[in-house]
């Protein structure tokens, strides 16, 4: 990476930063974006777009991205009033967004809190998982969290819960059919790769096994021109001693 290329992406990563504070304050400082922002929220393909987008979310932390998850998380955010405020209301829905929004609106009391950790937590270990490159330990945490929201859904809301279990059962589906085939893509490259090392250390344990080559040492007597000369010197002392 070079020089440009990484003021670059700190430069990206303060305005998404900057991004996310702005839209948060605003949207809980102005009565008029809070009232829009959900009134557009009854539409419920906003309900349908916030899961779908767990999806993008996991495959940046895959790439190690972390301005593509500030994108996403922004996305997931602003999704709320990216459609249009529907002509007819779901009772359901309209009942479980009302409990949403007096739940917002009480502040940091016990339930709320712990609702933001959760959440935090979820988004982190969900990051954390697919970051290590863990595709099972990160499909697990996905099924976690939508059961989670289900519950919380149907505790907070009783009544109205259930509007949210067939969009939270759903986009956990649709997560993991588009999550199978790159599982199915790793586990393929990873057995090739183990079994590439268990045959580079079959190899190098034979070598360690194999006797070493015995080198053939010629011995002096073994070489002919040196016989000669030794013969040689010897019928030369024999004749001076006779």
């Amino acid at each position: 990476m070079t020089s440009l290329q990484f003021h670059r992406k700190k430069i990206i990563f303060a305005i998404l930063a900057v991004a996310h504070v702005l839209l948060l304050y605003i949207f809980f400082t102005d009565d008029g974006v809070f009232d829009w922002a959900f009134e557009r929220h009854q539409n419920v393909l906003s309900w349908v777009a916030r899961p779908l987008l767990m999806i993008p979310y996991c495959y940046f932390a895959y790439r190690r991205s972390l301005n593509g998850i500030l994108l996403t998380t922004l996305a997931i955010l602003t999704s709320m009033f990216w459609f249009p405020a529907p002509t007819e209301v779901n009772t359901s829905v309209h009942e479980f967004l009302l409990m949403e929004r007096q739940r917002l609106n009480a502040g940091f009391d016990q339930q709320n809190i712990i609702a933001i950790i959760f959440i935090f937590a979820f988004l982190f270990m969900t990051a954390a998982a697919f970051w290590r490159r863990s595709l099972l330990l990160g499909a697990f945490i996905a099924i976690v969290g939508a059961v989670g929201k289900i519950l919380w859904s149907l505790i907070a809301s009783p009544e109205s819960g259930g509007a949210v279990i067939p969009f939270a059962l759903g986009g956990m589906i649709i997560f993991i059919i588009c999550l199978a085939p790159s599982f199915f893509v790793a586990t393929r490259k990873m057995t090739t790769f183990h079994n590439k090392s268990s045959k580079s250390r079959g190899a190098a344990s034979a070598n360690r096994r194999k006797p070493p080559s015995l080198t053939k040492i010629s011995a002096p007597w073994a070489d002919d021109r040196l016989s000669e000369k030794v013969a040689v010197l010897i019928n030369t002392l024999l004749s001076l001693r006779g």
